[in-house]
């Protein structure tokens, strides 16, 4: 409905700039956003933005729907934003499943039948959920059974990590991964290992996995095998 801009100082060529937003306020249809953009300490540009949650076929106001509501004041307050699950594929299956189908097969073109291996009915299974209780993140983990020692321990496998689209780099595949880790951990395995992505090398490298292996095809995708001891 609104936006107002103040600029107080220009950046320099190669700057890197920093975008902050803050919910200043919720009425009863209106949310005011306030927003700055800075170069190190220095706030560069400042301005406002109120936003109307309306009808968008009746082209009328309504009021701010509760559960927005309650996420946008949790969040400010400093809530976590997700709550992540591990259960069995009883429990999470219908949820990881549309989220794994979303992403391998239907935006990265996978084989249904590669991505459904039989094997999620003895993994277990990890889901990040938002505060509209709606799936954004999932992964899986396997028992390795030929690393299994005669004390039971062994090493785990985490596969099937996948994070909706519209939320990726915010942290969601992470709170998955390190909840799939202590899972393994609280099993008393000895390691884990998964096989990445090599476009998600780095992502795993920040959890303390490092590489053990040469670059392969999978599904037509370039992997590398990764490990972590626990």
């Amino acid at each position: 409905k609104k936006a107002t801009v103040e600029y107080h100082a220009s950046a320099q060529l190669d700057d890197v700039l920093d975008v902050g937003l803050r919910c200043e306020r919720i009425g009863n249809s209106s949310l005011l956003f306030a927003f700055g953009i800075f170069s190190g300490q220095r706030l560069l540009v400042s301005g406002e933005l109120v936003y109307v949650f309306a009808d968008p076929a009746a082209q009328k106001s309504r009021p701010v729907p509760a559960a927005l509501r309650a996420m946008l004041e949790q969040y400010e307050a400093g809530h976590p934003m997700v709550d992540v699950r591990v259960g069995d594929w009883a429990t999470l299956g219908r949820e990881a499943g549309a989220l794994r189908t979303a992403v391998f097969v239907k935006e990265q073109g996978i084989d249904a039948a590669i991505e459904v291996d039989g094997r999620d009915d003895t993994a277990v299974h990890a889901v990040a959920f938002n505060r509209l209780g709606l799936p954004v993140a999932t992964g899986r983990l396997l028992r390795e059974g030929a690393a299994v020692g005669a004390d039971g321990t062994g090493q785990s496998v985490i596969g099937r990590m996948a994070v909706d689209r519209a939320v990726r780099g915010q942290r969601w595949g992470r709170e998955v991964l390190d909840a799939l880790v202590a899972a393994a951990q609280q099993r008393g395995d000895r390691a884990v290992a998964l096989h990445a992505q090599a476009s998600a090398e780095g992502f795993y490298r920040r959890a303390g996995f490092a590489v053990v292996g040469e670059l392969y095809e999978e599904a037509g995708i370039a992997h590398v095998s990764m490990a972590r001891s626990l």
